[in-house]
């Protein structure tokens, strides 16, 4: 067989195979929120306060990356130093920067790594059961403390699922994404809120650790070569 037809379609083989990112390590990173009078757009959370079951501009805090970017798939993110007051600098942020809510500063933090739960094309479930919101100066210290199991007013029945919706069904590095959770805040929380009703909503851009067609590129090219050294030795 000719070796150059067979590198040709071997390397066209590993570029048309779809590569998907969201292993350990990939970053959802978060696009800031803002507010202008009633419209919100892109990242944010928020608390029913006032038991409306519905989540207003006045209730609504935007986001900002923190160190991490964004959430980290496979990775805990583990944030301490909430304490009272606006943020001052003494926090130690993952995911977002902290946010005052309340005369207090918060911040988000997950304790179990994010995974893909069910893959239905260009929705993906991710397990959220770690996500939670460290507020009042105190931190979650037990795995019961915190987390806060997707729960809300139209389905009573505890999921700990997001729904992550990317541009692409391979959701690969540079595809665009939304993601949305619901939960019901744990009646006696410690933390923040317990028994209301929280809504986050994040848009960003999917990071891959190895970009698809860097890496896809690499891998055919030491393909080609390796096959050309083959091909000089038989050559001799």
């Amino acid at each position: 067989m000719n070796k150059k037809l067979l590198a040709s379609g071997v390397l066209g083989l590993v570029m048309a195979q779809p590569v998907f990112a969201l292993s350990t390590g990939d970053l959802l990173a978060i696009t800031p929120g803002s507010i202008s009078g009633s419209v919100v757009s892109g990242s944010w959370f928020g608390f029913d306060s006032n038991g409306s079951q519905n989540i207003g501009p006045s209730e609504v805090m935007v986001m900002s990356p923190g160190p991490d970017g964004g959430v980290l798939m496979g990775i805990t993110q583990i944030a301490s130093g909430s304490h009272y007051g606006p943020p001052d600098g003494s926090e130690s942020p993952r995911i977002d920067a902290p946010t005052e809510f309340y005369g207090t500063t918060g911040m988000h933090g997950n304790s179990t790594p994010v995974s893909i739960v069910s893959d239905l094309g260009t929705t993906k479930m991710l397990d959220f059961s770690g996500w939670h919101y460290i507020w009042n100066g105190i931190e979650p210290a037990t795995p019961s403390m915190g987390m806060w199991l997707g729960s809300n007013y139209a389905s009573p029945a505890t999921s700990g699922l997001a729904t992550l919706v990317c541009s692409t069904t391979a959701c690969v590095n540079g595809d665009t994404f939304t993601l949305d959770y619901a939960a019901r805040v744990p009646l006696g929380e410690p933390t923040c809120c317990g028994g209301l009703y929280y809504q986050l909503h994040i848009e960003g851009i999917v990071t891959s650790t190895v970009p698809v067609p860097a890496a896809a590129w690499l891998f055919g090219s030491g393909l080609m070569g390796l096959i050309g050294v083959t091909q000089r030795r038989r050559s001799r």
